[in-house]
């Protein structure tokens, strides 16, 4: 109708690797509905929905080769020694030392709504509020980036499990006024704005 609107936004990815046991999948739906009583007047409501899995996160990478007991060029009177990378492995190009158990999971909802009011040719108003909520966990249970090609392994790293969940909501108003003085044209903003955010990470070692 001539009031009535509607917007419906739906998307969907899947990325796939030549390196065993990685994989990235996204899906979001995002859904706007307008009413305009009169022309001058207009309320919007916003709600978003968004959900990504990621089995072999991002730091799956191919592992460098790292040579062990190198002497330390800088500390030759103490006989320090140090590990050096030499190269990435490419011995272990196909190989994911994380395996299938390494996820990365998020999600997202937020909601806006906004009204929106012309008082007069000379004056408006904008006042909109929002709310949201995220969160991200991730496990991590395999090893990080190093490969001796002496011993033929991989450095194991710690296992551990990253809840991050997050949430917050906001307000703001504008009062916006246009005016001139002769042939100067002025416009004055008055904002009025809330905020509020909390975060909660927490982390599980193994």
């Amino acid at each position: 109708s001539d009031r009535f609107f509607y917007r419906v936004d739906v998307a969907a990815d899947q990325s796939d690797y030549d390196q065993p046991f990685k994989q990235r999948e996204t899906r979001t739906i995002a859904t706007q509905l307008q009413w305009k009583p009169a022309p001058a007047t207009s309320l919007l409501f916003e709600v978003e929905w968004l959900k990504r899995n990621e089995i072999g996160i991002s730091s799956a990478t191919v592992p460098f080769r790292v040579q062990t007991g190198t002497p330390d060029p800088y500390r030759t009177t103490a006989n320090r020694t140090y590990t050096r990378y030499v190269a990435v492995a490419e011995e272990v190009f196909n190989f994911n030392s994380q395996g299938e158990d390494n996820f990365s999971d998020r999600y997202v909802y937020n909601t806006t709504l906004t009204f929106e009011h012309r008082i007069s040719d000379h004056l408006s108003l904008r006042s909109g509020a929002n709310w949201f909520e995220r969160s991200l966990e991730r496990q991590e249970v395999g090893g990080r980036d190093q490969f001796n090609p002496i011993t033929r392994t991989v450095q194991r790293g710690t296992p551990r499990l990253r809840p991050f969940p997050e949430g917050g909501l906001s307000w703001q108003t504008d009062l916006l006024a246009t005016w001139e003085t002769g042939k100067v044209q002025h416009k004055t903003l008055l904002t009025v704005d809330y905020q509020r955010q909390t975060e909660k990470p927490e982390r599980w070692d193994m």
